[in-house]
């Protein structure tokens, strides 16, 4: 687990994020030749997401399936692309785990103990509909970006 801010927790809830399929427009594709290239020249990041995760006042927790391999990499490629946006923490895949299993070992291992096992103060953005069943049975609210920003935009409405 790697803490990029110096921003605490403090009161905020806890966004679990997604990266591949979720904060990434165009996740890294297929894996020939270079993948650290494949990331740097194809994958870049959903901007209006990030914007509304700031305007929401989340604790981001960028959790990801992606191997550890790629960390620095994929972090320089973030922040170019989103104008030095960072996740307060990042957790790269480092047992090469399929993503369900990656992140329920990593809600275990990581953040369950340094952020609590108060469910209610963590919600989730995920692609990955098995991963979203693993979240829903750990009871963490769960939604894919597209509901979340739809229902952002309804919030916006709300008079």
């Amino acid at each position: 687990m790697l803490t990029l801010t110096q921003r605490t927790v403090g009161e905020s809830r806890i966004l679990l994020l997604d990266l591949v399929w979720t904060l990434a427009v165009r996740p890294g594709g297929v894996r020939r030749g270079d993948y650290a290239k494949v990331i740097t020249d194809t994958e870049s990041y959903r901007l209006a997401l990030i914007r509304q995760i700031q305007a929401d006042g989340f604790f981001v927790v960028m959790l990801t399936a992606r191997s550890i391999r790629y960390r620095e990499v994929t972090l320089a490629n973030l922040a170019r692309h989103a104008g030095g946006w960072q996740p307060d923490v990042a957790v790269f895949n480092e047992d090469e785990l399929e993503p369900p299993a990656w992140k329920s070992t990593a809600l275990h291992r990581y953040i369950f103990p340094k952020f609590g096992p108060q469910r209610s103060r963590y919600f989730a953005l995920e692609a990955n509909r098995l991963t979203r069943a693993m979240y829903a049975g750990e009871s963490i609210e769960v939604q894919t970006w597209e509901t979340y920003l739809e229902n952002a935009s309804q919030r916006a409405f709300d008079w």
